[in-house]
C-alpha cells in the first residue's frame, strides 16, 4: 500500500513527506504516479521518502524513486530516503540512486 503522510515527522521539517509501506510493486503503479503528481502540485522543493515499512520493492518502486529524484534535483531540491533495509536498500544502492540522494538509516550489513 502507498500513502502520503503530510503531518509525519520528516527528517527535514520543511520537506514534503511520502511514506511507502508493504509491497511496492507493479500493483501500486497508479498510486505511485498519483504521488508524483501530488508532489509536483505541492510546490515543495525537497522531499523525504520513508521506506521503513516497505517489505518488497521491484523495478516499479525503483522507477518511482528515480523519477522523483530526477524531478527534485532538476529543481535544485534534495531527496532523503529514510529506513530502507535489506534487499530494498540493496536495490537502491545497485541502481546508484544512493549517489543522487541521501540514504538515511542503518547501512546494509
Amino acid at each position: 500500500m502507498v500513502q502520503k503522510i503530510p503531518d509525519a515527522e520528516p527528517a527535514d521539517p520543511a520537506a514534503y513527506q511520502i511514506e511507502l509501506f508493504g509491497e511496492v510493486d507493479m500493483a501500486r503503479q497508479g498510486q505511485l504516479g498519483r504521488l508524483l503528481d501530488e508532489f509536483k502540485d505541492s510546490g515543495a522543493q525537497d522531499v523525504v521518502v520513508d521506506l521503513r515499512a516497505v517489505t518488497f520493492m521491484d523495478s516499479t518502486g525503483l522507477g518511482f524513486l528515480a523519477n522523483l529524484v530526477r524531478q527534485v534535483t532538476q529543481g535544485d531540491g534534495k531527496v532523503e530516503i529514510v529506513g530502507a533495509r535489506g534487499p530494498v536498500r540493496r536495490v537502491i544502492e545497485i541502481s546508484g540512486l544512493d549517489r543522487r540522494c541521501a540514504l538515511i538509516g542503518e547501512p546494509l550489513t
